[in-house]
């Protein structure tokens, strides 16, 4: 049999523990790279403004009162963040840090994982495609939890699995922990949560128990009672933030299964790299899950079910019982798992053909192949831009004089965050359709209306009336806005 590209890079060296740290380092210092270049170079999209804003009051009490009724997210990413804002300025840089940082921690995480379960050369090829893998590295790049929540279910998986090995409680302390962190980082931690039940749920077969590298140190029984104590534990800690916010969130976006080509969509955008990567990566990872059936790996098989496809149709109920729109994102903590399955398709491929040097020749030019499509992914998104910000605050700010006003619906407020003086200015555009701002008008020469992707549906229609009404001119157009100088003592 042959043997695979990084089994006879290690074995090439004597000293094949030595061999292995030196790859590691390498992946890593890759992967670390990676996350830092450019981390302040684009601006924050209004997401991450959002989070900023949130957690700018005095005291805690009124920075979690602003997460509840404003975005009704979980806490824990905000006060991270934070902590390095803090730390390093209030600068794109300082504000995406901490998103970076455990981006790069959960590739070790991710190593020792796919180490435990499946062997060195697996974990090897996982970490290096890991480091590159688009959507990993863009939300390592952006101030906001899902960085954090995918470290945290790397985390879980890991210490669950010491856990299972281990006569010492401490792991399930440990593990109880991490999963209370994981809660308040992330609503979707309960939906880890269920995934790992179903793993362990699969362990009760005595064919799946068998093939465990390291059998459970405790029978099945006592083994899964420990592990519903530590999520109850966990659920029970989380329960007083999750009723809260429930009851102040409202859900008004559409219902995903109305929109078309939803399939397609997340098949797309998977992989971070558009559809010739994702075909390649989950073409990949079929073939791990049945290689790994093939040698009755059957443990390792059903941790790549449970964590990584078990959580896809749960999160699409959620998100339709609560009409809300899925964002790939949502499903981040579940690629961990998929990757460890294209390792094992990449691994496998030695057993497939009598010569070696093809069998390597075939692992190699996969590995180039990905590696290519996933730095152009990486290198496109480096450059895209949501809407500019930046550009729409220093145009306002050189045309808007002292007496003038500034009615900028749905954004003003986060406008303010590249322009605070915005407040000085401010006008609401329904106001725009009172006749008391004619008089207003007589001290205030120039009224700027700015136009925008982010206005309601109600707030286009009252803008399109105010265009249509009065004398108006465009004076500037930035990236998802449209800036109009209103006259409103002329009307049409």
């Amino acid at each position: 049999m042959g043997k695979n590209f990084f089994e006879r890079f290690l074995v090439s060296d004597p000293n094949t523990e030595n061999q292995e740290i030196k790859l590691v380092s390498l992946i890593f210092a890759l992967g670390t790279f990676l996350r830092l270049f450019n981390l302040g170079q684009r601006q924050l999209w209004v997401d991450e403004i959002i989070q900023l804003q949130c957690f700018v009051h005095p005291s805690f009490r009124e920075n979690f009162i602003a997460i509840i009724d404003i975005v009704a997210a979980t806490p824990l990413d905000f006060m991270v963040q934070h902590f390095f804002v803090t730390l390093l300025g209030q600068s794109e840089f300082g504000a995406r840090f901490h998103a970076a940082l455990f981006g790069i921690l959960s590739l070790l995480i991710f190593y020792w994982i796919g180490k435990k379960f499946f062997s060195t050369q697996v974990a090897l090829i996982g970490m290096f495609l890991f480091a590159i893998y688009p959507l990993h590295h863009q939300y390592s790049q952006e101030g906001r939890n899902y960085s954090l929540f995918c470290f945290l279910a790397l985390s879980c998986y890991y210490l669950l699995c010491r856990a299972l090995e281990s006569k010492r409680l401490s792991w399930w302390f440990l593990y109880t922990l991490t999963t209370i962190l994981l809660l308040y980082t992330n609503y979707f931690g309960g939906v880890l949560l269920i995934s790992q039940a179903a793993f362990l749920i699969a362990l009760k077969f005595g064919i799946v128990n068998r093939s465990l590298k390291v059998p459970l140190y405790r029978k099945w029984g006592p083994t899964f009672c420990l592990f519903l104590l530590c999520a109850g534990v966990a659920s029970l800690v989380f329960s007083p933030w999750l009723l809260v916010t429930l009851h102040r969130t409202i859900w008004d976006s559409p219902n995903i299964f109305l929109e078309t080509g939803l399939f397609l969509r997340v098949f797309k955008e998977i992989s971070g790299g558009g559809y010739p990567l994702s075909i390649v990566l989950l073409s990949l990872f079929v073939m791990g899950v049945v290689q790994l059936v093939r040698r009755q790996r059957w443990a390792a098989a059903a941790l790549l079910v449970a964590w990584f496809i078990f959580p896809f149709p749960i999160i699409l109920f959620l998100d339709w019982s609560r009409q809300y729109f899925l964002p790939i994102r949502q499903l981040l903590f579940t690629t961990p798992a998929m990757f460890l399955g294209v390792a094992m398709g990449i691994e496998g491929l030695s057993g497939l053909f009598r010569s070696g040097r093809r069998s390597q020749k075939i692992q190699v030019m996969i590995l180039v192949l990905i590696f290519m499509l996933s730095l152009g992914s990486i290198y496109r998104h480096a450059g895209r831009e949501h809407a500019d910000w930046k550009g729409l605050a220093e145009g306002v700010a050189k045309m808007v004089r002292d007496n003038d006003q500034v009615s900028a619906p749905n954004i003003d407020n986060v406008l303010s965050y590249y322009y605070p003086e915005i407040g000085q200015h401010n006008l609401l555009v329904q106001e725009l359709m009172n006749e008391s701002v004619f008089a207003l008008n007589e001290q205030n020469p120039n009224i700027y209306l700015i136009k925008s992707i982010y206005m309601t549906a109600d707030q286009k229609k009252i803008v399109k009336q105010v265009l249509a009404k009065y004398d108006s001119r465009s004076v500037a157009q930035f990236k998802g806005f449209h800036i109009y100088d209103i006259s409103l003592q002329k009307t049409k």
